[in-house]
Order: C-alpha cells, then structure tokens, then sequence
C-alpha cells in the first residue's frame, strides 16, 4: 500500500516536471528550470526512500530464513480456523453476551497473532510506540471508524452497530496480519507466500 502511494506521487511529479517543460519550451523566457530541478530531486528522494525502506524491510527477515519460522506461520492457519469454530457458535446462539464474547475471542486471537509476528521487527518500525502500544491504539482507531460510519447509516449503536462495527475491525486486523506474514516471507525460501494466503483467506 505504501509502495503504490509512492508511485503515485512519483508520477505526479513526473508529470508535473514533464508538463512545465513543454511550457518552458513554447515560452523559453519563463523561470521555469528552478522548479523543473526541484521537481527532479523530489523524484530521486522518493526513489531514495523507497529503496531505503525495501533494504528496512529485507533486512528485518534475513535471519528469519528457517523451516521453523515457515512452520509458525503455517500453524496459524489451524489456529485461525479453531478460533473461528468456537466464536461462530457463540455468534450462531443470538445471545448478546455470547456474541459480544466470540467477537472478543476472535480479536483476542488477531492481537496476540500479530504481536508474535511484530517481534520479528524493530521496536521502531511501527513508529515510536511500542508494538503493543501501536496495536491498541489501530484497534481503538478503527472501532472509532466503524461506529462513526454505522451512525451515518443510522444503525445507532445497539447490537445490530456491534455486528457491524466488529466485522470491520476484525476485517482490517486480519489484513493487518497478511502485511506482516508478506514481508517476513521475503526471504523464507520455503515458505509460498500465495499459497498460504490462499488458505489463510478460507480459514473461517
């Protein structure tokens, strides 16, 4: 995600600089190289940081090249997939409490998969709070999101909110492990990345 908002502004940049100078050549009295060399060293800087975070990233899995690193991640899908049983019943029973507890089971479950795989990272690599820091304060950031979104479509904020406000949570958590499982599985020889998203995406 990050990579293509860069790329976006790369070509913004590029198509900025190349459009003033076709102007610079019809008006070749215009101050326009200035911002032409500005507009060139902007590029190369984005070029820069995005190298620099590709080499941030490789580096952050280099020593994760072991059959027993590609062996967690596979068991997270058995995992994901028991979670999913459980909290379902719970779900399928209609009691609110019971509900409100398999959601909160299936939460607890993405959290604690997450901080296992952010223990492979930098303590700085998600900013300058901890990990678990930055996780409760995504977690906290996307209920806000989803409740404000529930109220624009008038579910106000009983069970029916509930339902729909923690689905998108637990949607944006379950993507939020897939980024970290691609990038460790940068330099895992062993590991097929797309095969076990495959899986992990069917493990309900």
């Amino acid at each position: 995600m990050k990579n293509s908002k860069y790329q976006v502004i790369e070509i913004i940049l590029i198509v900025t600089g190349c459009a003033l100078a076709i102007i610079w050549v019809f008006n070749p009295e215009g101050t326009y190289e200035p911002v032409i060399v500005l507009i060139g060293l902007l590029v190369s800087l984005v070029a820069v940081w995005k190298s620099v975070r590709l080499v941030k990233n490789r580096q952050v899995v280099e020593s994760l090249n072991e059959p027993k690193q590609s062996h967690a991640i596979k068991t997270l899908l058995d995992r994901k997939s028991s979670v999913f049983v459980l909290a379902r019943k719970k779900w399928d029973s209609g009691i609110t409490s019971n509900m409100r507890s398999g959601t909160e089971d299936v939460i607890s479950f993405y959290s604690s998969v997450w901080l296992q795989l952010a223990k492979n990272f930098p303590s700085d690599h998600f900013g300058k709070l901890s990990h678990s820091e930055y996780l409760d304060e995504y977690i906290s950031e996307r209920y806000e999101f989803y409740y404000e979104q529930a109220k624009r479509d008038d579910c106000g904020e009983g069970a029916m909110a509930f339902v729909i406000v923690s689905a998108g949570v637990m949607k944006d958590l379950d993507a939020k492990i897939i980024e970290l499982v691609s990038i460790i599985s940068l330099n895992l020889d062993s590991f097929d990345f797309g095969h076990w998203l495959q899986k992990w995406k069917l493990s309900y």
